[in-house]
C-alpha cells in the first residue's frame, strides 16, 4: 500500500508524497503512474548521515527539512544555503521560489529577506544604505565589483527599493519563517548572519483537493494514482486493488479475485511502498 512509510534522513516520507528514488518499476500500460500528488515527488540523496530528502519546486531544488501530516505544512530550505564555500554565513541565493499554487501555499507564517546584488558597481551607495550592505569577510558576488544587500520585509520601504531597483545586477525575494526572523536577538546582525535564516527554511502548506475523482477517492479511504501531466487516474484501495473511481465498501473490506482494471498491478505485495508504473 502507498500509506506505507519510508524515511530518508530523519524525514518521514509517506502519502500524498511518494519516495521517487525509492520505487519499483513495473510493468503495467504504456504511460507513468505515482502513487501521491505529482508535485509532492521527493528524492533522496546520499547515504548514511548525509542522506537528504529533495523536493523541486519549479526549476529548482529545495532540501526538505521536516513533513507534518498533522497539521499539511513542510519546512524546506534552499541547498545554496548549506554550501560552505567561506562564506557560510553569507550565502548567495541565485532564484525566487516559485511553485504549482494547485496544492501548494505559503502559511501564515513566513516573512521574506529581500537581496540586492552588485549594486552601485563604481559609484557610492547613498547615505543610510550602509547599515544594509552584506558585511561577511570576503563577500563577493558580482564580477561588477558593486555592493550587496539584504533588507528583512519591515526594513525595505518603497523609496529604497525604487532606488536600488536601478542600480543592481540582480533582485531575489527569499522566504523564510517569520518566527527565526522574530528570534533573531540582534537585528543589526542580519547583515552578516542571515544564513542562519535560510538554513532555518520557510515553510509551505498542502491542501488536499475537495472536488473531482481524488476527492472521492480520498473519502472513501483510497489513495490517488496520478500520471505525471497531473491526470487522475484511479483510486488504489486497501484490497490491493486500483478502482476507476473510489474505494466501494466491498473493495475496501474483500480481497477476492476478480477481473483486474487496465491500471492494476501486482505492485502492493512489494516494498518500498511509493511506486512508479512504467511499461
Amino acid at each position: 500500500m502507498c500509506s506505507y512509510s519510508s524515511r530518508c534522513g530523519s524525514v518521514d516520507i509517506r502519502y500524498p508524497f511518494y519516495l521517487a528514488n525509492a520505487t519499483k518499476v513495473i510493468t503495467a500500460v504504456n504511460k507513468t503512474y505515482s502513487c501521491g500528488y505529482t508535485d509532492l515527488k521527493i528524492s533522496c540523496r546520499d547515504d548514511g548521515e548525509t542522506e537528504t530528502a529533495i523536493i523541486q519546486l519549479g526549476q529548482f531544488t529545495y532540501t526538505v527539512k521536516n513533513i507534518s501530516y498533522e497539521a499539511s505544512t513542510m519546512i524546506l530550505a534552499d541547498p545554496d544555503a548549506f554550501r560552505n564555500d567561506g562564506n557560510y554565513g553569507c550565502p548567495i541565493i541565485r532564484h525566487n521560489v516559485t511553485f504549482s499554487r494547485e496544492w501548494l501555499s505559503y502559511t501564515g507564517s513566513y516573512d521574506t529577506l529581500a537581496f540586492f546584488f552588485g549594486c552601485y558597481s563604481g559609484d557610492s551607495a547613498p547615505p543610510g544604505f550602509n547599515a544594509y550592505q552584506i558585511s561577511c569577510p570576503g563577500f563577493s558576488n558580482s564580477s561588477s565589483g558593486g555592493a550587496s544587500f539584504v533588507f528583512s520585509s519591515d526594513q525595505l520601504d518603497a523609496t529604497r527599493e525604487h532606488d536600488l531597483d536601478k542600480h543592481c545586477d540582480d533582485i531575489v525575494a527569499v522566504p523564510i519563517r517569520r518566527g527565526s526572523l522574530e528570534g533573531m536577538s540582534n537585528r543589526p546582525a542580519l547583515q552578516s548572519e542571515y544564513g542562519s535564516l535560510l538554513r532555518d527554511g520557510f515553510e509551505l502548506a498542502w491542501s488536499p483537493t475537495t472536488v473531482g475523482g481524488c476527492y472521492r477517492c480520498e473519502e472513501s479511504g483510497g489513495r490517488c494514482v496520478y500520471n505525471q501531466n497531473k491526470l487522475f487516474l484511479g483510486c488504489l484501495c486497501s484490497n490491493e486493488k486500483v478502482e476507476t473511481q473510489y474505494c466501494s465498501n466491498s473493495s475496501a473490506s474483500s480481497t477476492k479475485s476478480r477481473s483486474r482494471s487496465p491500471i492494476e498491478t501486482d505492485c502492493f505485495k512489494r516494498t518500498p511502498s511509493f511506486y512508479i508504473f512504467v511499461s
